[in-house]
């Protein structure tokens, strides 16, 4: 059985299970930062590392937010934003639509 766990591979491909989505260089930075803090929130000042030259200008990553939502969402991954914090990774449950945080608090 293919592990649930997400995980990002050298060729900036996303996968979980048996599924998998191509992501951009970019995005593939901003997925690396969410999945090492895996359940906490990340700052989006965190992010800096995404761009080669540093984050361009203090939104930046909301840019790639839209379209890396959508390329991850299949996966059973979503972004969430946390106001005022930053940004947090859901891993949502394949069967139930519930995310892991939801099923450990019942």
């Amino acid at each position: 059985m293919e592990s649930d766990r997400p995980a990002l591979d050298e060729c900036d491909i996303l996968r979980r299970g048996a599924r998998w989505a191509a992501l951009a260089p970019i995005e593939a930075r901003i997925i690396e930062v969410l999945l090492a803090r895996s359940g906490r929130v990340v700052r989006r000042r965190e992010f800096r590392t995404a761009w080669p030259a540093g984050m361009p200008a203090a939104r930046s990553v909301d840019a790639r937010l839209t379209r890396l939502r959508a390329r991850i969402a299949p996966l059973g991954l979503q972004i969430r934003t946390v106001r005022s914090r930053g940004l947090l990774l859901h891993v949502v449950d394949p069967w139930d639509g519930s995310t892991r945080r939801e099923r450990d608090q019942n």
